[in-house]
């Protein structure tokens, strides 16, 4: 993994936040106000395998730590036999950290950094770890997570880093593949766009109807001639085939058929015009290059997982539901927060955007 070699001190910090897409983007902020706060650390992250290419090229650290333990779900597997939790102890032991910071919010976590020996630990006083933290900090389930991880910081800072600052540097060779793909799409007129849809989620509560997918996108393309990007991995090429098949449409580009890494698809999403998105890792994507969009929510709370970007709307079923946000823990039956948004209201939002 790459690495950006910064001034270095005797001070080393070391970042816990292995996890998926989203959180991954959502520690960006926290990680430039780190680097203000200690501009001559060694500043060190651990990784989960696949979230953590996101943060290569990141100006604010000095090196990736990756950490493989689990496969949680289908985006969630490395390509080496998972690792113990001792064979991660004694590796962090050797590198003898002065300052853990640790953002994941797991009891593991926690224990991790306490037996490595790292003397410091700033973690969130939740599951019950608090005893091996030498600071504890509260975590307020009703402000957003990037605002959770900046009261790590001592002094605090009151200035929220701007929402309009980079979250994601490609590589040139990254460029340069986003560019061959977005040209070979022809623009029927000047009003159409490159509209990227992302219609999967690792967890099947966040999903939104099929059907409605299908409505969604025959609209934007028969009806407003707007280029249709399906977004995913290849684990969701049978999806994207059945919602094709729903919808009688073929997308102008699918990009779970390109072969493309993780990183060369949102140096991808940076050239396009738009996304409509689930709740899930792909709108933090797209937040991170700036890209305008609308992010579908149902059951979970979009005050706590709002992308860090201006150009997200986020869009919920316009009635009153008191069940609403469940955080994925429903007692309904139909998930009327996803049944209830209907395809012309994200489609008139998207038109009114």
């Amino acid at each position: 993994m790459s690495k950006l070699i910064i001034n270095n001190s005797k001070l080393k910090i070391l970042v816990f936040r292995y996890r998926f897409l989203g959180d991954t983007i959502l520690t960006v902020p926290f990680l430039q106000r780190l680097r203000e706060a200690y501009p001559n650390a060694h500043i060190s992250v651990l990784i989960a395998p696949q979230s953590g290419v996101l943060l290569q090229n990141c100006p604010y650290i000095n090196e990736l730590i990756e950490f493989d333990t689990t496969r949680f779900h289908k985006y969630d597997s490395g390509k080496q036999a998972k690792q113990s939790l001792w064979e991660n102890v004694l590796k962090l032991k050797k590198e003898e950290f002065d300052i853990a910071y640790i953002l994941k919010r797991s009891f593991s976590s926690a224990l991790l950094a306490f037996l490595a020996g790292i003397p410091e630990r700033i973690g969130f006083d939740t599951e019950f770890r608090g005893f091996l933290l030498t600071k504890k900090i509260p975590f307020n389930l009703k402000q957003s997570e990037v605002i959770n991880f900046l009261n790590h910081l001592l002094p605090p800072f009151n200035e929220q880093p701007d929402k309009t600052n980079k979250l994601f540097w490609a590589t040139e060779q990254e460029k340069q593949k986003a560019l061959s793909l977005i040209n070979n799409l022809t623009k029927k007129t000047a009003e159409t766009q490159n509209i990227i849809i992302h219609a999967p989620a690792a967890h099947p509560l966040k999903m939104w109807k099929i059907e409605y997918w299908a409505e969604l996108i025959k609209n934007l393309k028969l009806k407003y001639n707007h280029n249709i990007i399906f977004s995913g991995s290849t684990a969701d090429a049978d999806y994207y085939d059945e919602l094709q098949s729903l919808a009688g449409i073929k997308p102008d580009l699918n990009l779970c058929l390109t072969n493309n890494t993780l990183r060369e698809n949102i140096a991808f999403y940076e050239l396009c015009d738009f996304i409509i998105c689930v709740d899930s890792g792909p709108v933090h994507l797209a937040a991170a290059v700036n890209l305008k969009g609308l992010a579908i929510f149902g059951p979970t709370d979009p005050i706590r997982w709002q992308p860090w970007s201006d150009n997200i709307k986020i869009i919920q079923a316009p009635i009153n539901l008191a069940c609403r946000p469940c955080n994925l823990k429903p007692t309904c039956q139909n998930i009327e927060c996803l049944s209830e948004l209907k395809p012309d209201f994200v489609l008139d939002n998207f038109l009114q955007f």
